[in-house]
């Protein structure tokens, strides 16, 4: 396995650090086509590298299935979990590395609207299993063939050849969640997240040479960080 490290300083992710220790990105491959893992490391005390920042991870088959952040080595935040399709499985809270909270979601990536947090859920760990059918129609989300005009997965076909340009998911006939875009080569060419329209999250772009060029972080639709290799 191939590592490639681009050494920047850390101001680029403040917001995700919080430190303005010298960082690098550690990009992994299962070849040269395509990317496996991006993380960023520093360096602790002992001179060991430990993980602190971002970290996304693709499969195999170039879908990203993971992402989410650590701060001094341990989990903290919420890691995502995706399905092949780029819907949402699944996403856990973690604080200073322990998981305090774990929502589940439906095959079509939704979740009921109003669930709050209460001090209790905070404290131990919550599991929200997504219900499907019916159940989902309390919550006020179509059953008919047209959720998928509205609500969950969308491929768009724009090439003359037939082939994907882009894949993503909705809520309420916006954007929400995973959005993949490919050239009519199949190359990847971005993906990101999107929160009901705006973009928000980890915003990765390769070029030609499938090399990754760029990486954008948008907090509710604000770029507030990133880095050109």
């Amino acid at each position: 396995m191939r590592k490639i490290a681009i050494f920047f300083m850390i101001f680029v992710f403040s917001f995700v650090s919080g430190s303005a220790q010298e960082s690098k990105i550690i990009e992994e491959r299962y070849d040269s086509l395509t990317t496996k893992a991006i993380y960023t490391v520093i360096t602790d005390s002992s001179g060991q590298e430990i993980r602190h920042g971002i970290f996304i991870e693709w499969s195999e088959d170039g879908i990203r299935h993971l992402e989410g952040n650590y701060k001094q080595g341990k989990l903290d935040g919420v890691v995502t979990e995706y399905r092949p399709d780029l819907t949402r499985k699944s996403e856990i809270t973690y604080e200073n590395g322990e998981a305090v909270k774990e929502v589940e979601y439906d095959s079509l990536g939704l979740y009921p609207q109003g669930v709050e947090d209460t001090l209790q859920q905070i404290l131990q760990m919550q599991r929200v299993v997504i219900p499907t059918g019916r159940e989902v129609e309390k919550m006020g989300y179509p059953r008919t063939s047209t959720i998928f005009i509205n609500h969950g997965p969308a491929t768009v076909w724009y090439y003359e050849g037939g082939e994907l340009m882009e894949k993503g998911n909705f809520m309420r006939a916006k954007p929400h969640g995973l959005m993949t875009r490919w050239s009519p080569f199949g190359r990847k060419e971005f993906e990101g997240t999107f929160v009901k329209g705006d973009r928000d999250g980890i915003w990765v772009y390769w070029d030609e040479e499938y090399n990754i060029d760029k990486i954008e972080i948008y907090r509710n639709g604000s770029l507030v960080g990133g880095h050109k290799f």
